[in-house]
């Protein structure tokens, strides 16, 4: 067909629209402080767009989520996962942006979430 370019034209422009509303709505979470949803839609965005330009940020956001998820959590089982998983995320994070920007942030995000551990099972 003759409309072939300006049809992929306009997918990519709608593609990148959507992109940038998923990527709006789960900082959203973040910026609300709805820590749980956040971390829900920060991963649901790495997962839906691997290849974003927004990835190190949204992997970072994610990072802080989980470690402030954790923090205002009740004492107990629940509170001790979410800290292993904030130290699984940073993991994540420093092996696919060893070099980010971020990476001083999350590292701190990091040690509390390890400090916290330790005074749990202590």
């Amino acid at each position: 067909s003759t409309y072939v370019a300006e049809c992929n034209t306009m997918i990519d422009e709608l593609s990148a629209k959507l992109e940038q509303k998923d990527y709006d709505h789960a900082k959203l979470y973040h910026k609300i402080h709805n820590y749980k949803s956040a971390v829900v839609a920060l991963t649901n965005f790495m997962d839906q767009y691997p290849g974003s330009l927004y990835n190190e940020e949204i992997a970072f956001l994610r990072v802080e989520s989980q470690y402030k998820l954790a923090k205002n959590s009740i004492s107990g089982k629940v509170q001790l996962e979410r800290y292993y998983d904030a130290i699984g995320f940073y993991r994540s994070f420093v092996e696919k942006y060893p070099s980010s920007k971020y990476l001083s942030k999350a590292q701190e995000y990091a040690n509390l979430s390890e400090s916290e551990l330790a005074k749990i099972k202590s």
